[in-house]
């Protein structure tokens, strides 16, 4: 193990563990691999463990239950376990203990929260949700910035989403920049604000401000042009339900 700690937990010797971060964000994954021994004659029980996150005060962030596998006397083994960091926490150093046995620390960066609504220049309201569930998050509206077009054709669009309950999905954002005939003449994908703000990491009611880069074709800078934009799985290729569909479409206006 990368931490020998050789120490009775119950009737398991914990031998050690691996932690693979000592740094982290919220809604972030951490992945503890744990070294075990059972001794030649223990009680028989099912083990089960709870590994708690706790900060600098002792108050707990977070818990898990574990249970390692029910292996025969006078074995070893490792077991393996996925955590993910509660969205909301903030920045801070924070230990993991298992029962009442102190691991090691990890160090979490939180981002600058916004829970008061920026500015939009246009105004959307529409509601992004999983099937049969509540809405996840809503495209409040879009703000326009460095769209003179007179050094560059590029143009940012800023999104303003505002998250209504936290997900363990990490969705990605499409935009596509359509023309008068529905086709698609520019786009952006990825996680949301230049892969910084993770929909995992996004707290119950705030903002988030999600740019987005576009080269708009010079034939094109006068001719009508619409946004559409949605959110999807990228391990399934699922996208968000709207009222309408699976993404809004509106139009762009300078």
């Amino acid at each position: 193990p990368q931490y020998p700690i050789n120490t009775p937990i119950a009737d398991l010797i914990l031998l050690g563990y691996n932690q693979d971060r000592a740094l982290s964000a919220p809604g972030d994954v951490v992945l503890l691999t744990l070294f075990w021994e059972k001794p030649q004659n223990p009680p028989s029980a099912i083990h089960q463990f709870t590994l708690r996150l706790q900060d600098e005060s002792g108050q707990v962030q977070a818990e898990w239950l574990i249970t390692p596998s029910n292996l025969p006397p006078d074995s070893r083994w490792r077991n393996q376990e996925l955590f993910r960091l509660p969205a909301n926490i903030d920045s801070g150093t924070y230990t993991f203990s298992l029962n009442d046995t102190a691991l090691r620390t990890i160090t979490i960066n939180a981002p600058e929260r916004i829970f008061e609504q920026p500015d939009v220049s246009t105004a959307v309201a529409e509601a992004f949700f999983p099937p049969d569930q509540p809405p996840l998050t809503h495209l409040i509206g879009y703000n326009l910035l460095d769209c003179d077009y007179v050094d560059s054709p590029t143009c940012i669009v800023q999104l303003i989403w505002h998250a209504n309950a936290e997900t363990t999905t990490s969705y990605r954002v499409f935009i596509h920049l359509l023309d008068e005939n529905d086709q698609i003449i520019a786009q952006s994908d990825g996680e949301p604000a230049n892969w910084t703000r993770p929909t995992t990491g996004w707290a119950a009611n705030e903002y988030i401000i999600d740019e987005h880069t576009l080269v708009v074709p010079d034939s094109l800078l006068d001719a009508p042009l619409a946004l559409r934009v949605g959110l999807y799985d990228p391990a399934t290729g699922h996208r968000l339900l709207t009222v309408n569909g699976d993404a809004v479409e509106i139009p762009l206006i300078p």
